[in-house]
């Protein structure tokens, strides 16, 4: 048996850092292999691939945590536009979703996703495939998963794909500036884990070019 490993890439926004207390809002995913492409059959011809945002529709609780965020945190996400986006969830127009409803559609995406990879060939029988979250500054989103998510979290294996550490290398170890060009972090769960995603690569790539001989 092989151990396959695949990459569920999150990102998320919430009202402040408080695991205990600070509800998800907005949640940014997609699916990706070792090599950063696509696994579900509808993304197969693409080169990247699509990352889904699903806001969250606030509950009482939501509302009031908002309420009692920073000025900071409440001005970025009226700059991004979450704010209107949360108000016209709140306001019954069908828009958005609950929690558990966008974690049994990312549960339903990881099940397919399995399954295209069988048929292809790319898994074989027998094989298993895990799972790791993967994103920027991990460690949070899997601290506010666990409160949030926790069937996703059963779904995952325990290590990390996070692209802050191989930032942080560069500039810490290799001794070089942030080399990647971002084209700016919007505060919106999809933009962002879709930058994540790229930066990612941009990373594998520059490591490849590093280890190719002179």
């Amino acid at each position: 048996m092989s151990l396959i490993k695949m990459y569920c890439w999150v990102d998320l926004e919430t009202p402040g850092l408080d695991f205990n207390k600070d509800p998800i809002i907005e949640v940014g995913f997609g699916l990706s292999d070792g090599g950063f492409k696509p696994v579900v059959r509808e993304e197969a011809h693409l080169d990247e691939p699509l990352f889904e945002g699903s806001v969250v529709k606030p509950t009482p609780y939501i509302l009031t945590r908002l309420e009692a965020a920073a000025t900071a945190v409440q001005q970025m996400h009226e700059g991004s536009g979450l704010l209107e986006a949360l108000q016209r969830a709140d306001a019954g127009t069908g828009f958005g979703a609950t929690i558990g409803d966008i974690e049994d559609g990312i549960l339903r995406k990881l099940t397919r996703a399995e399954q295209y990879l069988r048929d292809e060939g790319r898994v074989s029988t027998g094989d298993k495939v895990l799972w790791k979250l993967a994103g920027s500054n991990v460690g949070f989103d899997r601290r506010m998963l666990e409160v949030g998510m926790p069937r996703l979290i059963e779904r995952l294996t325990y290590n990390n794909y996070d692209v802050s550490t191989l930032r942080e290398h560069y500039k810490d170890v290799v001794g070089i500036p942030h080399p990647y060009e971002s084209d700016g972090y919007t505060h919106r769960a999809q933009d962002d884990i879709q930058d994540h995603y790229r930066e990612a690569r941009y990373y594998r790539d520059l490591s490849r070019h590093d280890m190719e001989p002179a």
